[in-house]
Parts: C-alpha cells; sequence; structure tokens
C-alpha cells in the first residue's frame, strides 16, 4: 500500500518537473527570440548610422 502511494507521489513530482522544464525551456526560447531581434536590430542600425557617418563626412 505504501509502495503504490510513493509511486503516485512519485509520478506526480516527475509531471510537476516534466511541465515546470517545459516551461523554463519555453521561456528561455522566448527569451533568446528576444535577445536575437534585438541583435539584428542593434546590427542593421549601426550599419545605417556607419554608412551615414562615412558619407557625410566623405569617405566613400
Amino acid at each position: 500500500m505504501n509502495f503504490i502511494i510513493k509511486k503516485k507521489f512519485f509520478f506526480k513530482k516527475t509531471d510537476f518537473f516534466n511541465e515546470f522544464y517545459n516551461f523554463k525551456k519555453k521561456f528561455f526560447q522566448k527569451k533568446t527570440d528576444f535577445f536575437n531581434e534585438f541583435y539584428n536590430f542593434k546590427k542593421k542600425f549601426f550599419k545605417k548610422i556607419k554608412k551615414n557617418f562615412f558619407k557625410k563626412n566623405g569617405f566613400f
């Protein structure tokens, strides 16, 4: 009897941890997506600034 209760409890615990793990994974995925977007935006932005800067100062 005791064994069965422990087993059920253990399964519930693993379910909880799986849920938690999936949540964390999704959360970090979203975070990395956000950082990738931000990084790409920054790259484009700085490229534009550099181009304009060099054009204005007669490098090209």
